[in-house]
């Protein structure tokens, strides 16, 4: 499952820096069928009865073209796809067909799927933390992926593509970066890492998992424009598994629905915008979050009371890393000065790598501080220890951005939201069991998944459950840490709105870290806004979103994109102009 991907030849140095003019037009793409999926079906063995994941799934793709595939977390558009390609547990059973070019893939073993996985179809993984080595530098693998298909490359020519790669795909510093492990990236630069892994060959297939899940909107764009870039002049086919009905709407030529296993709905992407027929495609087009509408009333809340006590005081606050061997430090944050107060959700967003989420880990003792001062709680952060430290934890949440690296793989998903009760000795087990039952039925996960392991979760469910963990408590200050990135538009609004709900009735402060604009939209009292470490504009949400002073403010919401293919198209005309 976490196998690192590898993909096919590599390109020439520099042929991706930008289109071919000469490269034939979209409409000029050969009509065969590359890809052929056919009757696909899914399940896997568990102790109770069988789980069907995939229910006799059929679609086709051509050259040059792009499939959304979109649909609930757990609908199966992730195993279906993974089920062609051979990535899949010993404890699933695969049927049907799936032909690449005539040759079928379900049934192959051994080398002969290695070699088709490795010399014709790439992915990118949703999870780039647990899909990356984390003993090997970032560098390192994707130079691997290139050495195992071409032996006579050379270390310095594998060595300069993947810096080249690193810079395409907007790495800043890729002559340094390529030297960085995993853990010393932030979500978002890890995962820029794993595309670059996937398009430094030319293979003719893409199956891109969520590949903009932990990215900001301007490095979306990026991303978006290099996916768009590579089907059009290498004809690469891609498979685009996502939840952001934006995303779907700038690249996708096609779309098909799924919904518990099946798809329910196929069609061109204007089609599908524009005249759904099915009841669930029309309920997902709903639930899509709209940069400047009004708040739905389920989640209007009372203003926090006008000079709050503050909960969180950031001063000055500097947080560094020290360099490898001999390099300057990195300022990971420098010289930051913010609040939150009582009641109060303050949304820091900004570029992935910005500081965002070194800023968050600080203000609960999660990461060094280098300079300043943080009181949470009237507890400086810096200093608690001991007994103190135990009672402060017992007063803060924290909702991961990658929980299948932060959730305990060994422990079931029960053990894993009642664990901080256990650890601060609080409740019978009934009383902690009865807990864990509503705060799951409140994410909207039925309370027999708290038996599952996180293993067996789809990533917007392990989400979830994050989420739930971090609320067991009834903190007095939560720090979210992209807590919807990874839920589909439907759960993502309905999650939204419980978790809005549970922060006016346990009355929670919360610094709420994302890029996703539209959701900032729906829930912050204020907003701050980083980049390079700094904070650069601060204010209320109607005036930063709608009146920003700074250009890097105007740039990030001329980004988002809409849930419609022809305004995303004219924005995205107006982008490349600009």
């Amino acid at each position: 499952m976490s196998e690192t991907p590898t993909t096919a030849a590599p390109l020439p140095t520099g042929a991706m820096k930008s289109p071919s003019h000469s490269a034939p037009s979209r409409a000029a793409v050969a009509p065969r069928r590359l890809l052929r999926v056919e009757n696909l079906h899914v399940s896997f063995r568990t102790d109770g009865a069988p789980v069907q994941a995939v229910r006799g799934i059929t679609y086709d793709i051509a050259p040059g073209e792009t499939l959304a595939i979109v649909g609930e977390s757990g609908s199966g558009k992730t195993v279906g796809s993974r089920a062609m390609i051979g990535l899949l547990p010993g404890t699933a059973t695969v049927e049907g067909s799936a032909a690449l070019d005539g040759e079928e893939l379900i049934g192959l073993k051994g080398e002969a799927i290695r070699r088709v996985r490795g010399d014709r179809i790439a992915m990118i993984f949703q999870e780039p933390s647990t899909a990356l080595d984390p003993v090997r530098t970032v560098g390192w693998q994707i130079e691997e992926a290139l050495r195992v298909h071409h032996p006579r490359m050379s270390h310095k020519e594998a060595h300069a593509r993947a810096v080249e790669l690193m810079d395409l795909v907007g790495i800043p510093e890729p002559h340094i970066r390529v030297r960085s492990y995993p853990h010393q990236l932030s979500g978002g630069q890890k995962q820029r890492v794993m595309i670059a892994m996937a398009i430094s060959c030319d293979p003719e297939v893409i199956i891109a998992d969520e590949p903009t899940t932990a990215l900001d909107v301007t490095v979306q764009a990026q991303i978006l424009d290099l996916l768009r870039d590579l089907r059009d002049r290498l004809g690469t086919a891609i498979i685009l598994i996502t939840h952001n009905m934006g995303v779907v709407a700038d690249l996708a030529d096609r779309v098909a629905v799924m919904y518990r296993g099946e798809i329910v709905e196929q069609g061109t992407a204007a089609d599908i915008f524009a005249r759904p027929r099915h009841r669930y495609t029309r309920h997902l087009l709903a639930a899509v979050p709209h940069l400047g509408r009004p708040r739905p009333a389920s989640m209007e809340t009372p203003a926090p009371p006008v000079g709050g006590k503050p909960v969180m005081v950031v001063e000055e606050l500097g947080v560094d890393f020290p360099g490898r061997l001999g390099a300057k430090p990195v300022h990971a944050v420098d010289g930051v000065s913010l609040t939150v107060n009582e009641h109060e959700i303050v949304a820091l967003v900004g570029e992935s790598g910005s500081g965002k989420t070194t800023l968050g880990r600080a203000t609960v003792g999660l990461a060094p501080i280098s300079r300043g001062r943080v009181s949470v709680l009237d507890a400086d952060v810096a200093k608690v220890k001991g007994k103190a430290l135990r009672d402060f934890r017992q007063r803060v949440g924290f909702v991961f951005q990658d929980p299948a690296a932060s959730l305990n793989p060994r422990m079931s998903v029960g053990a894993c939201v009642s664990e901080p009760m256990r650890v601060h000795g609080e409740g019978t087990e009934a009383e902690r069991h009865e807990r864990v039952r509503r705060l799951l039925d409140a994410v909207e996960l039925p309370g027999a998944y708290a038996e599952r392991y996180p293993h067996e979760l789809s990533g917007g469910q392990r989400q979830r459950v994050s989420l739930a963990r971090a609320l067991v408590m009834s903190p007095d200050f939560v720090v979210a840490d992209e807590p919807t990135s990874a839920l589909d538009v439907s759960v993502q609004a309905k999650v939204l709105e419980v978790f809005v709900r549970l922060q006016h009735e346990m009355g929670f402060a919360c610094l709420f870290i994302t890029h996703d604009l539209a959701v900032v939209d729906l829930l912050a009292d204020r907003i701050a806004v980083m980049r390079s470490g700094r904070l650069v504009e601060l204010g209320d949400r109607e005036q930063v979103l709608r009146q920003p002073k700074e250009q890097y403010t105007r740039d990030l919401i001329a980004a988002v994109p809409v849930p419609d293919p022809a305004e995303q198209a004219q924005k995205r005309a107006l982008r490349q102009a600009n």
